[in-house]
């Protein structure tokens, strides 16, 4: 299970947030599938694609000369069962560019 990050403003959208969570589809895992360049350690990274409340990110934990070898889930995103990231998905963010993840789309369970 990934976790899932964000804020929200009031009981009743936290609420909202937290069935969202729960029902819907996260980034569950991630893996380099091509390290791009000039990156650092510490980027945060976001997935692009899918229709999401609360996009997914990941964090760069090492590199070798700018290429990520390193990666861990940030942020999980929470998504509509039918419009998820695809593999190999490109990232934003970060100080480099043109890297790549394998993910893993999931629920959490609920229904």
């Amino acid at each position: 299970m990934s976790w899932i990050r964000g804020t929200s403003s009031g009981h009743i959208t936290l609420s909202n947030d937290i069935r969202a969570a729960c029902l819907g589809t996260s980034v569950l895992t991630v893996a380099v599938n091509a390290g791009g360049t000039g990156y650092t350690v510490g980027d945060i990274l976001t997935f692009v694609g899918g229709t999401s409340t609360n996009v997914a990110q990941c964090e760069v934990t090492s590199v070798a000369a700018g290429v990520i070898d390193g990666i861990r889930m940030y942020n999980g995103g929470v998504y509509s069962v039918a419009a998820t990231p695809t593999t190999a998905n490109g990232v934003t963010g970060g100080t480099g560019s043109s890297a790549t993840m394998d993910i893993t789309n999931g629920t959490h369970g609920w229904t």
